[in-house]
C-alpha cells in the first residue's frame, strides 16, 4: 500500500491601508495549522496605529474554531484600544459558521442573503452540530470552550445551540 501524503493547508495575506482601515485579505484554509501566521499578522497590525481593522474573507475556504477564537480575541484587543475588526466577503460554508456561531455579528459581518437561522434547530448534539457546520466534533468543542458556543448537559449528552431560535408572534 503506498503512503498517502495530505498537502499542508495554505493561508496567504496581503495587507493594504484603505483610507483609516488597516485590510487584510485572506486566500485559502484558516485551521490549525495556519492560523498561527494569521495571529503574527494582526498581533503586527494590533501594535500599529490603524483604529480599524478589515479582515477580507472572499477567497476563504475553511474557517476553524482556531481562526474565530484569533478573530475574536483580536477584536477584543481593538475595542480595548479604541479600534475595532470587522470580517467582509464570508460566504458558502465560512458564511454559514460565521452566522450560526453567532460571532458574524460580533465582528460585524454583513447578515447572510438567506437567513440561515429560520433552518436552524436550537439544540442539537455536539455531532450533530459538527455535521451541520461541516467541520468536527473537536472544532465544536473547542467553540463551546471558547464561550463562541454555548452549550447544555442534559443526562449524558452535551447539546448546542446553533443558533437563536426564532420568536414566536405575539398573540
Amino acid at each position: 500500500m503506498s503512503p498517502v501524503f495530505m498537502e499542508r493547508p495554505v493561508l496567504e495575506i496581503r495587507c493594504r491601508q484603505e483610507g483609516s482601515c488597516v485590510v487584510l485579505e485572506l486566500e485559502g484554509e484558516v485551521c490549525l495549522a495556519t492560523v498561527p501566521v494569521l495571529a503574527t499578522s494582526l498581533e503586527g497590525i494590533t501594535a500599529t496605529e490603524a483604529a480599524d481593522v478589515v479582515i477580507d474573507l472572499t477567497g476563504v475556504s475553511l474557517l476553524t474554531a482556531e481562526g474565530i477564537g484569533v478573530l475574536l480575541r483580536t477584536s477584543r484587543t481593538r475595542a480595548r484600544n479604541g479600534g475595532s475588526v470587522t470580517v467582509r466577503g464570508a460566504t458558502g460554508l465560512v458564511a454559514r459558521v460565521l452566522d450560526l456561531t453567532g460571532v458574524a455579528g460580533a465582528l460585524g459581518a454583513p447578515a447572510p442573503a438567506v437567513d440561515l437561522r429560520a433552518h436552524a434547530v436550537d439544540l442539537v448534539t455536539i455531532h450533530e452540530a459538527a455535521d451541520a457546520l461541516g467541520v468536527t466534533a473537536r472544532d465544536i468543542q473547542q467553540l463551546i470552550e471558547a464561550g463562541v458556543l454555548d452549550a447544555e448537559r442534559r443526562g449524558r449528552a452535551t447539546l448546542v445551540r446553533v443558533a437563536a431560535g426564532q420568536p414566536e408572534p405575539s398573540a
